[in-house]
């Protein structure tokens, strides 16, 4: 399998709702607390199937402690979600990992891309604010 191992990492419990200030769509894994959003349901879960599978591809060989269960969103969208369940049902879906065997200690490289410096933006509505 080229250094990769299939896992399947059952029970995410995740939680899509529309704002009504935005109507963005809003998807979170409950279990990590991860948050993201789209224009419809659909976009939204789908946006947020991509972030989970990101996050747990990346911490499974490095920390598997930050996949532990200690990082969850709080009490209140938990009962919200087991409610919505109870009164209409739930939706099943399956995310397949591949996950990397654990790398050698050492730095791994980060990247962060930005604009350079000569296009600094300044936020005029508070004063010396400068996004870069």
């Amino acid at each position: 399998m080229n250094g990769l191992k299939k896992l399947n990492i059952p029970g995410l419990s995740c939680l899509t709702e529309q704002s009504k200030d935005s109507g963005l769509f809003v998807s979170r894994c409950l279990n990590y607390n991860l948050v993201e959003s789209g224009s419809s349901w659909k976009e939204a879960c789908d946006n947020l199937k991509i972030v989970m599978k990101n996050h747990i591809e990346y911490w499974a060989p490095r920390k598997p402690e930050m996949l532990e269960n200690d990082r969850q969103a709080d009490r209140k969208l938990w009962d919200k979600f087991f409610q919505l369940i109870k009164d209409n049902g739930a939706i099943v879906d399956q995310i397949t990992l591949e996950i990397p065997e654990p790398s050698p200690e050492g730095h791994e490289e980060i990247w962060i891309l930005g604009p350079s410096q000569e296009a600094i933006i300044h936020d005029h509505s508070v004063p010396d604010v400068q996004v870069c």
